[in-house]
């Protein structure tokens, strides 16, 4: 059967690695051929990052967030568009085809199962869908329209009062107000001074209105705070601190507010460890804007202590979870701990660059799942830190004793920073187990080796990621008395004809994750009992099962880390010898995440 073995890449900015692929180096075997071995590399995520913009769902409720994110979107897309040639470039360049729509299309030959044999194949069809309105999302007239259009619809959604509700006829929000203020915000720092050919005249009128609703809402609520003596809640005072400091040149905030301020500046910094993550990330921005300089380092100096960084994910806290609350968000808080390092600390561009290493690995495996989220993000990533957008030079390769140069002929490249070179038959050589990168300009790249070959089924070796092992059981299932009892197939405790067969299969993961698809192949003695197709729950895990001709094929949409194990059942209905298939556990969405476990041989009797 074809094999196919991965090995992923990873590489930042000023280290030089080694990776190998063992299965090629010590390849020892004299019925494997090989069939195809090929290096791909995303040399410059940054365009991932970018691209995310209009990848984004629409929602189909008119949500004033969501409104929002549609004109952040557009006036992003357009200013891009009007101040880089290069990436209009890479646009064109995508509406000629010549870069990959998607990870799944990109490694069609790598993928071990057809779209179409997917339960989850309407939202991948969408995501192919969205990844081809880029191209129309990037239009310049198109995006005109939409801008009007989308002005038009934000101007119409608020309130009287300047407030927004969540939405059209709910109540004034003031999360949701003060989200579309400091959007607004982003944008103005990173339109650096051009805001002004972006922001009409009723945007600005929009700007205004919010600015005045927050200002009245918080002052009317310190105003009954003191009539009652009730404590006053900072973490509340704490989301208009910062969702104003964008806006401190346009419009002072108001002087009770303001002595506020100066009464608990001190108190944020001593009591910082009570406050949620993503507030802490408010407060350091906040006290910074507002004049607190040595209270913003402070209040880093105590998030780079519960900070934890490694090789592969960066700078990240642990304390980050997913949760009910709406400031419970990982990327979102993730992207404003870049904004509150970056500006209370500018000189430490080490930790800003490994923070957004952090980022865009969600992004590669995860994606970053919401408009809000995705805003935050590419906001984070373009604004602040080292500059991404030439990331693609600085990076040499080499392949045994071979330069793989990007621009040298037979090798996949574009100015996207996407690379491909392929290698066949008699040219795969256990020299070429060897990739050595060497990377010197910003930012991160990332990729893997493909190798595919031939090999008889029960001679194919195990092979395991450091994220990921797969064991594949056999067992018989026997009756003694009511009991039910599985004995595990061995050489001397054989199958016999018309045995139950009990399928086993344990998985390992360090960590969590999404859309896996695991396939197991059976040997032609077998047949299964199981012949429908449906959802199931077990051992912690729900996943869909359907069964095919030759194999048994899960699908999770979601599996955290932890060690599972599955099991289905066959009956052997041929006598012989046979070699029993391989189990495949591969991620859809990145598919040099894989493991597959060895051969084996299989012998029915009577």
């Amino acid at each position: 059967m074809l094999v196919t073995e991965t090995l992923p890449i990873f590489i930042k900015e000023g280290q030089n690695k080694t990776f190998t692929m063992n299965s090629l180096l010590n390849d020892t075997s004299t019925s494997a051929a090989n069939f195809n071995l090929t290096v791909e590399m995303t040399t410059n995520p940054l365009w991932f990052a970018v691209m995310s913009i209009p990848y984004l769902r629409t929602y189909p409720h008119e949500c004033s967030e969501q409104l929002f994110s549609r004109l952040y979107g557009n006036m992003l897309s357009t200013y891009i568009m009007n101040s880089s040639p290069k990436i209009k470039k890479i646009f064109d360049e995508f509406n000629a085809k010549e870069t990959p729509t998607n990870p799944l299309e990109a490694n069609q030959e790598l993928k071990t199962v057809l779209l179409e044999e997917t339960p989850w194949l309407s939202s991948i069809k969408d995501e192919k869908e969205q990844m081809k309105q880029l191209a129309v999302f990037f239009n310049l007239n198109k995006m005109q329209r939409d801008l009007k259009k989308a002005q038009r619809d934000l101007v119409d959604r608020q309130n009287p009062d300047g407030s927004f509700s969540w939405f059209p006829g709910g109540n004034k929000d003031k999360t949701v107000s003060g989200h579309i203020l400091a959007g607004f915000g982003k944008l103005d720092k990173m339109l650096k001074g051009q805001s002004d050919e972006f922001f009409t005249n009723q945007i600005n009128k929009v700007i205004s209105n919010s600015i005045d609703y927050l200002d009245k809402e918080y002052s009317d609520q310190l105003i009954e705070d003191r009539k009652t003596s009730v404590k006053l809640d900072l973490n509340d005072y704490t989301s208009y601190f910062y969702y104003r400091s964008y806006w401190t040149k346009k419009k002072e905030i108001p002087s009770e507010l303001k002595k506020v301020l100066t009464t608990v500046a001190k108190s944020y910094a001593e009591n910082f460890d009570d406050y949620s993550l993503y507030h802490q990330a408010m407060i350091t921005t906040f006290l910074q804007r507002f004049g607190y300089k040595d209270l913003a380092k402070q209040c880093v100096a105590t998030l780079k202590k519960s900070a934890k960084t490694t090789e592969e994910n960066g700078m990240y806290w642990i304390n980050n979870p997913y949760g009910w609350y709406w400031y419970q968000a990982p990327i979102e808080t993730q992207a404003m701990l870049i904004e509150a390092f970056a500006e209370a600390t500018p000189e430490d561009t080490k930790s800003v660059e490994e923070m957004k290493i952090w980022l865009l690995r969600n992004k590669q495996t995860e994606s970053w799942g919401t408009t809000k989220s995705t805003t935050e993000a590419v906001y984070a990533l373009l604004n602040y830190g080292k500059s991404w957008v030439d990331s693609e030079k600085g990076i040499t390769m080499k392949l045994g004793e071979t330069i793989l140069d990007q621009n040298t002929q037979g090798a996949k490249t574009s100015e996207a920073g996407f690379f491909k070179k392929s290698y066949y038959w008699k040219d795969i050589t256990p020299d070429k187990a060897k990739l050595e990168i060497n990377k010197t300009s910003p930012g991160a790249a990332w990729g893997g080796m493909y190798r595919l070959y031939y090999e008889n089924m029960d001679k194919i070796m195990a092979h395991n990621s450091s994220n990921v092992t797969i064991e594949k059981q056999l067992f018989v299932k026997t009756n003694e008395g009511s009991e039910t009892k599985l004995r595990e197939v061995t050489t001397s405790q054989p199958i016999h004809l018309g045995d139950i067969v009990v399928v086993r299969l344990v998985i390992k993961t360090d960590r969590d994750m999404e859309y896996i698809h695991l396939k197991d192949l059976r040997a032609s003695g077998f047949e299964p009992v199981n012949v429908l197709s449906t959802y199931k729950w077990q051992n912690g895990a729900g996943y869909y099962e359907s069964t095919k001709d030759a194999a048994t094929h899960f699908f999770f949409s979601s599996l955290p880390k932890g060690v599972y194990t599955f099991e289905y059942q066959l009956k052997a209905n041929n006598i012989g010898e046979f070699s029993d298939g391989i189990t495949t556990f591969q991620n859809m969405y990145a598919p040099a995440m894989s493991a597959h476990t060895e051969g084996k041989h299989v012998t029915i009797v009577k």
